[in-house]
């Protein structure tokens, strides 16, 4: 089931990402890691719980405070990368526990914490942890809680699609040297080795790991009518700092700079190459709805 999905089976709502308190970032990715700073017991833009365990508050109660501090941490983390389906591994969890003299139930505390990413996040929310006692927490807080996550640069395979995915796509050419060209010198696609299968021409670009074009010269190849008319496309996620630099490339390759005609939430455009394709060049690390 994806995360989301078992949100809300949970009768979980995801609040909006706590803002800091002091002079750091909520949350921050470096690379393939995403890394929350400490979350508190926020509900309702309140502590949920104060004091200390042992003391003012009892381990069932540090245990739904844990609940509540991996909530916020989940909405940080969505908050990073747009779409929960690219989580790949929650990583670690280091757990504070606000601790009065001679409490030892660290850990119970914190699997309120530890059991959600569990039931969230399936094999993905098994982690490493830290369960530490404090005799003083910022705000009183009776927990605070740290998150490593290991992110995805797409959206991981749900359930429908099983273990398959886009492996290449093949598109037709009346210059396979040219398009493996234009290919290579505006989006950096490069020419692989692979045995020829038919009789055509052809040859096989990497776009990514794993994901790969496949290009069939045919002489007489023109767009179809229906793509002319209704805009079918290949959509390809890329850094938004490289639109400008990019655009520059396709125009001096001769291909077309075409303008969307809705508003979304993320930048992009449309460009038509030479042979008559169109493809849309989507802001990358944005949640995408086209």
């Amino acid at each position: 089931m994806q995360v989301e999905s078992r949100l809300t089976e949970l009768g979980i709502a995801l609040p909006a990402p706590p803002a800091a308190v002091a002079a750091y970032s909520p949350w921050l990715r470096t690379g393939n890691l995403v890394v929350t700073s400490g979350q508190l017991p926020w509900r309702g833009g309140k502590l949920a719980y104060t004091g200390k365990l042992g003391d003012q508050l009892d381990e069932s109660q540090g245990y739904e405070a844990a609940r509540l501090c991996a909530i916020n941490a989940i909405a940080q983390l969505k908050a990073a990368v747009g779409d929960l389906e690219r989580i790949v591994r929650i990583v670690r969890l280091e757990g504070n526990v606000h601790s009065a003299r001679g409490f030892r139930g660290h850990p119970q505390v914190l699997n309120g914490a530890s059991d959600l990413f569990n039931e969230v996040f399936g094999e993905r929310g098994r982690h490493t942890r830290t369960a530490l006692g404090i005799s003083e927490m910022p705000l009183d807080a009776p927990v605070q809680l740290s998150v490593w996550a290991e992110v995805s640069e797409t959206r991981l395979p749900g359930k429908l699609a099983g273990k398959s995915k886009i492996a290449h796509f093949t598109i037709a050419t009346r210059d396979i040297k040219g398009s493996a060209e234009f290919f290579r010198r505006t989006l950096g696609w490069n020419a692989i080795n692979r045995p020829g299968k038919i009789d055509q021409p052809a040859a096989w670009l990497a776009i990514s790991e794993d994901q790969e074009l496949h290009l069939i010269e045919v002489a007489d190849f023109e767009a179809s009518p229906f793509e002319r008319e209704f805009g079918r496309h290949f959509a390809i996620s890329y850094p938004l700092h490289e639109f400008d630099a990019l655009k520059s490339r396709l125009v001096q390759h001769g291909a077309q700079i075409i303008p969307p005609e809705r508003q979304t939430p993320f930048e992009r455009f449309f460009f038509r190459d030479p042979n008559g394709y169109i493809f849309e060049i989507i802001e990358a690390d944005h949640q995408r709805e086209t």
